[in-house]
């Protein structure tokens, strides 16, 4: 009877773990400003969340490029990562290092939102939930008819598959612009009697920048005759806009 005891006691105990609300937590749940900024979406369920933290307690691993390729550009998921849950600048800062190594970009900022822009990854960093526009963590139009259908897109050209050797991605840097400094004087004759006003309302710059990080091929027998150039190439996209 003692044994069948310690046995039931042992039983009961598990259970109560295993049922325990922290451990069936999903280590992806998103928390704090992270579960503002998705509550402000409409349709979530193409979301992707990150959590920093557990890449730093190594609950969950970094997805690697070609991983992060498929689920954004494939799957045309929306990836939020947030490393705003890791409470010390050390170890907030030793994760951004990881993830600039593993995808050849990096940011200060506390998230990035990553989505898919003319077939390539589009990193979006910022540090407040204002700063990003809900609209760019939406399900595009075509992943909520696919998902609703049960088809899989076939996949887009990936840039890691090319001849030449490179990598293509885009940022997008989004600025508001304040009253201060949209405040010009009412006449340049008169600056000090016609005084001066604000010219802008609610104004702001987005910009988009395409980077390509090229390396030369090599030629001959064992490549000796080609210098090995490494050429980062920046240039402003179409998509680029501003308002105010």
């Amino acid at each position: 009877m003692p044994k069948l005891n310690r046995c039931a006691i042992a039983i009961f105990t598990i259970l109560s773990a295993i049922s325990s609300p922290t451990l069936l937590a999903n280590i992806n749940e998103p928390s704090g400003e992270a579960a503002d900024i998705i509550s402000q979406v409409a349709d979530s369920h193409a979301i992707k969340y990150y959590n920093a933290a557990d890449w730093q307690a190594e609950d969950n691993a970094l997805p690697s490029l070609a991983e992060l390729r498929d689920l954004v550009i494939n799957q045309q998921k929306r990836v939020l990562v947030d490393f705003s849950q890791i409470s010390d600048a050390e170890g907030q800062a030793e994760m951004q290092a990881q993830f600039r190594k593993a995808y050849g970009v990096g940011f200060a900022n506390q998230f990035i939102v990553i989505t898919e822009h003319k077939g390539e990854l589009l990193f979006t960093p910022f540090d407040q939930a204002e700063e990003v526009d809900p609209q760019l963590l939406e399900a595009p139009r075509t992943a909520r008819l696919l998902a609703r259908s049960g088809f899989a897109s076939p996949a887009p050209a990936n840039s890691e598959t090319n001849t030449l050797p490179h990598v293509a991605f885009y940022i997008s840097v989004n600025r508001a612009i304040s009253d201060e400094e949209c405040t010009f004087n009412n006449s340049w004759l008169w600056k000090n009697e016609k005084g001066s006003r604000p010219f802008c309302k609610d104004a702001n710059i987005s910009l988009i920048y395409r980077v390509n990080l090229e390396r030369s091929l090599q030629y001959g027998i064992v490549g000796s005759a080609t210098p090995d150039a490494k050429i980062v190439r920046i240039s402003l996209d179409d998509d680029s806009t501003g308002a105010g």
